[in-house]
């Protein structure tokens, strides 16, 4: 099996030139994911403001044809 993150983190340092083997275990790393965590809470729905306008009427008082 590859190395752990704590392994990776000391053989990529100023100085030192990982080998392929070492990008390699990197990518296996980075690829595995963690357990999923909690559902947060939901948010506020926010305000609700005053209806907008409608938009411009005609000369019969109706909106748009």
């Amino acid at each position: 099996m590859g190395k752990t993150k704590e392994e990776l983190k000391m053989l990529f340092v100023t100085g030192y030139k990982p080998t392929q083997q070492d990008f390699t275990d990197l990518i296996d790393v980075a690829g595995v994911q963690g357990p999923k965590g909690d559902k947060g809470e939901t948010g506020s729905p926010g305000l609700k403001g005053d209806k907008g306008d409608t938009g411009a009427k005609g000369a019969d008082g109706k909106n748009g044809t």
